[in-house]
């Protein structure tokens, strides 16, 4: 949990400070590399389906591929079609309608990363969610007092669209490179630029305990029930998410930062119904 917490932590200034330094290229190779790692986890998610339709001998068939290892033969068959998918998104990214396969990108990397990654109890769990929160509070609210800005919101706005208006009158438009790394859904028309906005990690931090405690139900119940832990968890997952949206409309805020930690509420309304259970 430690490790998770400090690797996190690092590469967000690592982040932070290289974009205050001028080094705006860093959120094109972040760009890059959200879309390989978006079209394998896309692949990875279609790829029981591929094998469903292959033959018998061929549901389990490998491919060598030389230095790289061995894949499976149905993840390389869908694989094109995500690659294209992936290369769609980034050839259009700052199209209006880009933010919905953005999302569709970023939900199949969040469903890998907890399909992947397991707690192994409880005790981890909640530990884990802990350091997390702590992190968040800070990275979001408190490191206005140590940076002069939110760290965290200055990462995740980092190269939004501006404009500046010169000398002589003429308005310069930089349309900017958005930081992929979240959920987008427009206020409105999206031609404003205006967006809400979910970092990937409030998803897949609390994701964790979600899928330990459907893991529970599982070996308890034969199935994920809406009446036991899972379904615990889900509801207070709602419930936080809920609570955050919420504060941001009514601009609940510290230091003036405009945005919200989203583990705040999120962590202690999806460990609280579960460590009561």
């Amino acid at each position: 949990a430690i490790g998770f917490l400090l690797v996190a932590s690092g590469m967000l200034l690592s982040l932070y400070l290289l974009l205050q330094a001028g080094f705006t290229v860093v959120l094109l190779l972040i760009v890059a590399l959200f879309t390989l790692a978006s079209s394998h986890a896309l692949a990875s998610l279609l790829a029981p389906a591929s094998a469903a339709l292959l033959p018998a001998r061929l549901k389990t068939a490998t491919v060598s591929l030389g230095p790289c290892g061995e894949a499976e033969l149905a993840t390389l068959l869908v694989w094109p079609l995500c690659l294209a998918l992936a290369g769609t998104w980034f050839l259009c990214r700052r199209a209006t309608w880009a933010w919905a396969l953005q999302d569709v990108l970023g939900a199949a990397v969040c469903a890998t990363f907890v399909r992947t990654v397991q707690l192994p109890s409880l005790e981890v769990g909640v530990q884990l969610l802990g350091l997390m929160f702590l992190y968040d509070i800070f990275m979001v609210f408190l490191s206005p007092l140590f940076f002069h800005k939110s760290v965290m919101m200055s990462v995740a706005t980092a190269g939004q669209p501006s404009h500046t208006v010169l000398a002589d009158g003429t308005c310069e438009r930089y349309d900017g490179e958005r930081m992929p790394m979240l959920l987008m859904i427009p206020r409105g028309d999206p031609s404003r630029g205006d967006y809400a906005m979910l970092g990937l990690g409030d998803i897949v931090v609390p994701g964790l305990l979600l899928t330990f405690a459907a893991r529970c139900d599982l070996s308890l119940r034969g199935a994920a029930s809406p009446l036991g832990y899972w379904g615990a968890a889900s509801a207070g997952y709602l419930a936080g998410l809920s609570c955050a949206l919420a504060a941001n409309m009514y601009h609940l805020t510290i230091n003036g930062v405009q945005g919200q930690p989203a583990l705040l509420y999120l962590v202690p309304l999806t460990i609280g119904p579960v460590s009561l259970l």
